[in-house]
This record gives structure tokens, C-alpha cells and sequence, in this order.
């Protein structure tokens, strides 16, 4: 049903209230969300509210970025139901800080950070239906490359992709430019 402006405005106060006190390694949005319901005595777990929610996240985030400290890290963990696919949940504020630099330098710069899917972080389009997208599945940070598809007006990941874990993503950024040149020798 959505949120009234009043209880839109105490659930922002009472979040980033939440968020400032939290212990940020162990903070998830499914406690945050718990931690609100049992607050304010709201139904937060609807769609719109969880999309409400997500977003004074994310301001939350982009707010809370402190001089001394870059890497303070949030996250925010999305358990998904078995019968979907291995790509969801949030996203790690250090790696999506470095992500949005990244995106920043190559001049895609977002006005604010999109989520699709069930709770993918999206980064940028590479083309049509392939994104890149930051998400979070079994406490497991992953970078994702795939083909997305609609359905009842929702991006889903499909099943063309790959999706590394940080390991995986930091070998490969070392090795960007041997890819280049094998793609110049190749070419």
C-alpha cells in the first residue's frame, strides 16, 4: 500500500538514527527493517516500503562517507527464496563506493544508485539487456556481468552471465591489460 508522508518521515529519522548506532559489520536490511517494525509499530516488508527503505539506505550511505575512515563498511544482506536464481541481495558500501568511483572516472556517473532485480546494485549498462551489477549472495560479495530480462516490469538477471567473487574481479582488473593486448593480437 505505500507509506504516508508522516510515516515516510519517521521511518527516514529513525533508520539513519538506527544506521549511526549500528554496529555496520553486522548490519543488514532485513535487522533494519525487524529493528523499525518493532520501533514504530509499521509493516515494513511490502515491496515499496523495502524499495523506501533501500533508498534512505543508499542516502544514508552516500551521507555517511567519512574523511579518515573510507572503507566503514554496510551491508546489506538479502536472503532470496530457493526457487530463484544465485544473483541478489545488496551490496558492501566499500565496494560500491570504489564502484561508484570507478564509474565516475569513466564518466557514467549516476545521479543515484539503481536497484534491480531482487536487491542488485546496477553499476552501468553495457548494452541493451547486459548490465553490471554488485550484489551480495551467501556473504558473498559478486560482481556481476549478465543479460537481464522483464518480467511484470521487474529487471531479473537471466542465466547468460558470470558473476565473480571479489577475488575473482581484483585478478582480473590486474590483468585488464594483457586482455587488451591479446585482443590487439587477435584483432
Amino acid at each position: 500500500m505505500g507509506l504516508s508522508t508522516e510515516a515516510q518521515k519517521q521511518v527516514r529519522e529513525a533508520a539513519i538514527k538506527e544506521l549511526k548506532g549500528a554496529n555496520m559489520e553486522d548490519m543488514t536490511e532485513r535487522k533494519l527493517r525487524t529493528a523499525l517494525e518493532k520501533q514504530l509499530g509499521l509493516e515494513l516488508g511490502g515491496e515499496e516500503e523495502k524499495k523506501f527503505l533501500r533508498a534512505v539506505i543508499g542516502e544514508f550511505l552516500d551521507q555517511d562517507e567519512p574523511e579518515e575512515e573510507p572503507e566503514a563498511p554496510i551491508e546489506v544482506k538479502r536472503k532470496k527464496p530457493e526457487k530463484e536464481g544465485p544473483s541478489g541481495g545488496g551490496s558492501k558500501a566499500p565496494e560500491a563506493k570504489r564502484v561508484k568511483e570507478v564509474v565516475e572516472k569513466k564518466g557514467a556517473q549516476p545521479d543515484k544508485w539503481q536497484y534491480i532485480g531482487d536487491g542488485n546494485l546496477l553499476v552501468c549498462e553495457l548494452s541493451g539487456n547486459k548490465k553490471v551489477t554488485v550484489s551480495k549472495w551467501k556473504n558473498q560479495t559478486l560482481v556481476s556481468i549478465r543479460e537481464y530480462y522483464e518480467k511484470n516490469g521487474e529487471q531479473l538477471p537471466g542465466k547468460k552471465g558470470i558473476s565473480l567473487t571479489l577475488e575473482q574481479w581484483r585478478v582480473l582488473q590486474q590483468n585488464v591489460d594483457v586482455v587488451e593486448e591479446a585482443v590487439k593480437q587477435v584483432s
